[in-house]
């Protein structure tokens, strides 16, 4: 970044303009101004340069430069080992990656500007026998890649300037747009309040210096509570479910999906209150938030269990919200498929929608109090009554379950404390300046995950409304897309989204409480759908999936070559059901493989196919309890 380097990527955007920092960080072959020689930080004087001419180390690097110095390295380094049959791995700055990107993929110049490399993401790329371009994919679930994308994109930018259009000019197109598609006051004065944080230029991110660790919290296993099942009365059981599951190949709920012995996520959800029901001998109100993509094909799957309930009392739908024109901030048009012009507003809008359904009076006039939330692709997400018991004492309006960070997690949204209010906030990916990440990334002073398993006080709920005029003030986020997804030279425009863990803000008194990681097992890729089904998980009585006490609490560690991303592809390599994974610490495949009958896999398993066409793997035991690692060629 030559001067550049160092400098807040934001301040420099603010006083030089987004377009110039752009230009300067982002360009094929305009380079940021030069470092002088004499500074301390040109490369001249770092002892790791001393041996390189000084006339060989340039002040400030463009794209075109560094495709210059990249390129002989792949041809001298990388692709003699590919030509030799083996996978490569690289690891670098992502200009030296983007100039890799050009190459492979034969990107032209104005291209490779809009490309945006996710941080620590694995991308593959598949190369024919004479290393042409076949094919390119992310190991990570696809709206995950998509924010890292954003974030990268937003990387160095300015708020936006209190001189652009202002919200007495452009509200009023947004609010007869919405209005005219038949949207309720709730939607609108949500959207509104999103929509008015960007007009006014306010920053979405949250810096390090505007937080805190949270150094302590109670914690599940040592609370001394006795459940009260007389709660059960006056709490409500709500599971988000608008999810199609797209980054898993599918066009309808996730939850219709198979998770154990033909019982599909709904199923077990279903039964899992049922059992409740019948154990404690009471009612129990159970709903679901659907989107317009998944609400037929859920209520049909579900009136085999009228107990449940039926239209308005077992669902409501979540709104949507129009999309914003990037470069004047009008709404988005894109009269080939006026549908595009929309877009879901992220799970937070689960509070509007409850409001503007009519679903939050609903409840409150039938004597409910309390909600439990969580996601349909959580089956560990079930109704514990310790939980609700000791939520109820703490007298708390919102209480947020979350679980110990590991190096896994690091990616991934924290709690934190407000150095501001001194209350707890959630802090996303999203919302962390470039400068911070080492900070956000960091497990031992950021210790805790928002699982969203969330415990609600609806008249508390009620009382914010009421005090913001109908809306809900949730930190809200930018998601630069396409109006056209599938068409990248589309119109630019910007997603408003909120979470709706980030409600832990807004609520003065709000907690929460540490739970193990039994009561988090998401199904995020085919690697959590493949590890769910084997028989490292178990059904209990009462229709919860558990890992088997042989695991210890410890899931295997399954992944999946990029190929089987998709369900129906993941499904041809285990045409006779799930291999055997109760002993298994890590299973990793690569290429194309069938697995017979009967395969049981111990320790830690490689199974590779390095040619064409899938290969066969035959029934017998894989590997050993000592966790050797085994590869296995076919």
């Amino acid at each position: 970044y030559g001067a550049l380097q160092g400098l807040n990527k934001a301040e420099t955007a603010a006083k030089h303009g987004d377009d110039q920092v752009k230009i300067w960080r982002r360009s094929y072959d305009i380079p940021p101004p030069e470092i002088d020689p004499s500074d301390a930080r040109h490369p001249s004087n770092d002892p790791m340069y001393k041996h390189v001419p000084v006339s060989a180390l340039p002040g400030a690097e463009s794209l075109a430069l560094t495709v210059d110095r990249v390129l002989p390295f792949w041809f001298d380094n990388i692709a003699p080992v590919i030509m030799a049959g083996r996978s490569v791995m690289v690891a670098a700055h992502g200009n030296s990656l983007r100039a890799l990107c050009k190459f492979l993929e034969g990107m032209s110049e104005t291209e490779v500007l809009e490309l945006n490399i996710p941080t620590a993401v694995p991308l593959v790329y598949e190369l024919d026998s004479k290393l042409r371009f076949v094919k390119k994919y992310y190991l990570m679930d696809e709206e995950e890649v998509k924010a890292k994308m954003a974030a990268v994109a937003n990387q160095g930018k300015a708020a936006a300037p209190s001189a652009g259009p202002s919200m007495e000019s452009v509200w009023p197109a947004y609010e007869a747009k919405m209005q005219a598609e038949g949207l309720n006051s709730a939607a609108i004065a949500a959207f509104k309040y999103n929509f008015g944080v960007l007009v006014s230029g306010q920053s979405t991110m949250i810096p390090e210096s505007a937080i805190g660790p949270v150094e302590s919290l109670p914690e599940l296993d040592s609370l001394d509570v006795t459940p009260d099942p007389s709660l059960l009365a006056s709490t409500v059981i709500l599971k988000l479910n608008g999810g199609l599951g797209t980054g898993m190949g599918l066009d309808k709920a996730k939850s219709l999906l198979e998770v154990s012995d033909g019982n599909t996520f709904l199923d077990l959800i279903a039964k899992q209150i049922e059992s409740m029901k019948a154990s404690n001998s009471t009612d129990l109100k159970f709903m679901l938030m659907n989107s317009f993509s998944t609400s037929q094909d859920t209520l049909e799957a579900l009136s085999k269990y009228p107990d449940l309930g039926t239209g308005d009392d077992l669902e409501f739908v979540q709104n949507k919200a129009p999309k914003v024109t990037k470069s004047d901030l009008t709404p988005a048009t894109w009269p080939a498929n006026p549908g595009h012009e929309w877009c879901p507003p992220g799970h937070g809008d689960l509070y509007p929608a409850m409001l503007g359904s009519g679903t939050l009076e609903k409840l409150l006039g039938a004597g409910f109090t309390y909600m439990f939330v969580s996601n349909s692709d959580n089956l560990g997400a079930t109704m514990d009554l310790k939980l609700l018991t000791y939520f109820v004492s703490t007298k708390a309006p919102f209480m947020m379950e979350v679980a110990i960070r590991t190096d896994a997690d690091k990616k991934g949204g924290h709690l934190a404390k407000d150095n501001k209010s001194g209350g707890l906030l959630l802090r996303e990916v999203a919302q962390c300046p470039d400068e911070d990440e080492k900070a956000f990334q960091d497990v031992s002073k950021y210790k805790y995950f928002n699982t969203n398993n969330l415990w609600v006080d609806l008249v508390a709920l009620k009382a914010i409304f009421e005090a913001n005029n109908g809306s809900i003030p949730l930190p809200v986020m930018t998601n630069e897309k396409t109006v056209d997804p599938r068409d990248k030279k589309s119109t630019k425009v910007l997603q408003l989204e909120t979470a709706m863990g980030a409600a832990i803000g807004c609520f003065e008194g709000a907690t929460a409480v540490v739970i193990p990681r039994s009561r988090f097992a998401p199904v995020k890729t085919t690697n959590d759908l493949m590890a769910l089904r084997s028989d490292a998980y178990m059904l209990t009585e009462d229709f919860r999936i558990t890992l088997a006490p042989e695991r210890n609490f410890v899931p295997p560690n399954v992944k999946l070559d990029g190929r089987y991303k998709f369900v129906d592809a993941m499904e041809t390599i285990m045409p006779f059901g799930a291999p055997s994974l109760i002993g298994c610490k890590s299973l990793t495949v690569e290429g194309e493989v069938v697995f017979e009958a009967d395969v049981v896999f111990k320790g830690t398993v490689v199974v590779k196919n390095g040619g064409e066409g899938p290969k066969t793997l035959a029934a017998g035991i894989y590997g050993d309890d000592r966790c050797e690692k085994l590869t296995v060629e076919l």
